[in-house]
């Protein structure tokens, strides 16, 4: 209330913008420090989270197609926030614009989020999901070095990877692979045959 009250605007615009900078530093680590575990497991649909965090970022060009995956038992808030802070790593260091996918591939669910910005040097990937670790490129820009930080919990306790790449048609993308339990993938399977035989009869009869 007493920055905004300040005569000097260029002064008043500063310290407004360093209060917001602080208060999304302490909201980061606040997520940072509930990184989800004690979230119970629910039925999440991967697809559903995809298209509710294109509609969270609009207006921002966010492309996404659904494809067929399996429901699996997972932390949906957890999920959901992870997705969606990659989204916004795109938006602030990447470029529209941003593709989001997922797939099933032999045992697992594969996430992409990718953007067709500029990339970072290969020598920085490692170190981004350090905690209060930011690219070169993010000095000049709000942040806390945390969003990739709690992307990297989120994944650890679904047992999942994560991979950060460059791409070769330029921008950077990150992949989250999700494990299957035996029982989703012997599900999975049945159903696809199942699906196969219906086709199979629709075609004859």
């Amino acid at each position: 209330l007493t920055a905004e009250m300040l005569p000097d605007e260029f002064f008043r615009e500063g310290l407004i913008y360093d209060v917001d900078d602080m208060d999304a530093i302490l909201n980061q680590f606040i997520s940072y420090m509930r990184d989800g575990s004690d979230e119970e497991l629910s039925q999440t649909n991967i697809n559903t989270l995809l298209q509710e965090v294109a509609v969270q970022f609009t207006p921002l060009d966010i492309r996404f197609e659904a494809q067929e995956l399996p429901i699996i038992p997972a932390r949906s808030l957890s999920l959901k926030r992870l997705i969606a802070n990659l989204v916004n790593n795109a938006k602030r260091y990447g470029a529209e614009p941003i593709e989001l996918s997922a797939s099933h591939v032999d045992d697992h669910i594969l996430i992409s989020v990718a953007d067709h910005g500029e990339g970072i040097p290969a020598d920085q990937i490692d170190d981004l999901m350090q905690p209060f670790v930011r690219g070169n490129d993010a000095r000049t820009i709000q942040g806390s070095g945390l969003g990739l930080a709690i992307v990297k919990r989120i994944v650890d306790i679904h047992n999942g990877q994560i991979l950060i790449q460059n791409r070769e048609q330029g921008g950077l993308e990150a992949i989250i692979s999700l494990p299957l339990t035996k029982t989703e993938v012997a599900e999975v399977l049945n159903n696809s045959a199942l699906e196969k035989i219906k086709q199979t009869l629709s075609e004859r009869f």
